[in-house]
């Protein structure tokens, strides 16, 4: 009896779909570490973006930008317990990301005041705050998505330039 060399229709079909089933795999691997690279990039940004808001409210923006930016602000010198928490919340976009930042203090974070008697340049005389301890929150969002891909919350003092 004689042998055929060579492969018959079924093994051949076989190995087409061995071939076909790990060309498909490779490529969803490759998409799917694609997928991940970016959304690392993404998330890293994103802090970087946190980070850089929570330390400077007003970021270095063009300024057909920084119109997108809302703010508000707190009065500096507030120090009644009836005021509390004094609250500053600045939004807008910052590298293509949307930014919430929601700064907070109350009149216990109040590190150093001047006596109305030595800053007699306010009137009415007011206990002028020096320096207080403020708490930032910030959140960064896909401007697309509109999920939350940095959060940062820190602490720190804001004092002003002059003490007496």
């Amino acid at each position: 009896m004689r042998t055929r060399a060579g492969f018959n229709l079924v093994e051949t079909l076989a190995v087409l779909l061995v071939v076909a089933l790990g060309l498909s795999a490779a490529a969803g691997l490759f998409s799917y570490g694609l997928r991940l690279s970016v959304d690392a990039q993404a998330r890293s940004t994103a802090m970087a973006s946190a980070i850089s808001v929570a330390v400077d409210p007003r970021p270095l923006l063009d300024p057909d930008l920084a119109a997108d930016w809302s703010s508000t602000t707190y009065d500096f010198d507030i120090s009644s317990p009836a005021a509390d928490p004094l609250v500053a919340i600045d939004s807008g976009l910052v590298n293509g990301y949307q930014v919430y930042r929601r700064e907070s203090t109350v009149a216990a974070d109040i590190i150093a005041m001047a006596d109305p008697a030595i800053d007699p340049g306010v009137t009415p005389p007011v206990r002028r705050v020096y320096a207080r301890s403020v708490h930032v929150d910030v959140e960064v969002l896909d401007a697309a998505g509109g999920r939350v891909l940095a959060s940062f919350t820190t602490r720190f003092v804001r004092q002003r330039p002059e003490i007496p």
